[in-house]
């Protein structure tokens, strides 16, 4: 991830930095909302109303662009809580409902209800802080000792990789510097984390061992 925002081409651009900044605190905030409260069945039932009222009446301004992510981010958060028990459960109507969703957003661009910048902005820094919180809560349930099953252990492994391969350049530009050192602890802390998964898939952790090497050869191949 330190190759990647180093070798960035938009660590240059004041512009974009400003402008970040500016947006910078409104996703600060969020932490200080509660998640959505209720089990897990009735966070799933939130999460899917939300997507369904948002792909229906679409996003046509920057405070309902605003209002879409707060929403999302309180039953994201109430979602991952639970993420460990969410084994077997389907979730691909949710992923589905969530690109429409962002694609709502590029639709409200396309109107000029709010600028293409506005849209990558907030798109790129929510994604950001989605990435990280997963990320985050992989690590402690990991270490809290909640994944059973190797289907479960499989599923962890690739949620923990994900961030790895998916933060291109311009994310990485857009990295607060608390992120970017939540980052650099998870990233030390996900060696342990692959150790345990490893066991649990009854599996030689040299498999695991060799995740860095391998990313590292997925990141040349894309410069």
């Amino acid at each position: 991830m330190a190759l990647k925002g180093e070798f960035s081409p938009y660590n240059n651009d004041e512009e974009l930095h400003h402008a970040a900044g500016e947006i910078r605190p409104f996703f600060n905030s969020l932490d200080n909302l509660p998640l959505h409260k209720g089990n897990k069945e009735e966070i799933l039932a939130a999460y899917r109303m939300l997507l369904t009222r948002t792909i229906r009446n679409g996003i046509h301004s920057r405070n309902e662009l605003i209002t879409y992510i707060t929403k999302e981010d309180a039953i994201f958060r109430a979602f991952l809580s639970h993420l460990h028990d969410f084994e077997g459960e389907s979730m691909a109507d949710i992923t589905r409902g969530t690109e429409q969703c962002c694609s709502q957003i590029f639709f409200a661009a396309e109107r000029k209800e709010i600028t293409y910048r506005e849209a990558m902005l907030y798109l790129t820094m929510r994604t950001n802080r989605r990435q990280i919180q997963n990320m985050q809560i992989c690590i402690e349930d990991v270490r809290n000792k909640k994944i059973k099953t190797s289907s479960q252990a499989h599923a962890y492994i690739w949620m923990l990789i994900h961030p790895y391969t998916s933060l291109d350049g311009f994310s990485m530009t857009l990295l607060s510097d608390k992120e970017r050192k939540q980052l650099d602890r998870m990233a030390a802390q996900t060696p342990v984390a692959f150790k345990t998964l490893s066991r649990i898939l009854q599996s030689e952790s040299g498999q695991l061992t060799e995740l860095p090497g391998m990313l590292m050869d997925i990141f040349i191949q894309t410069l």
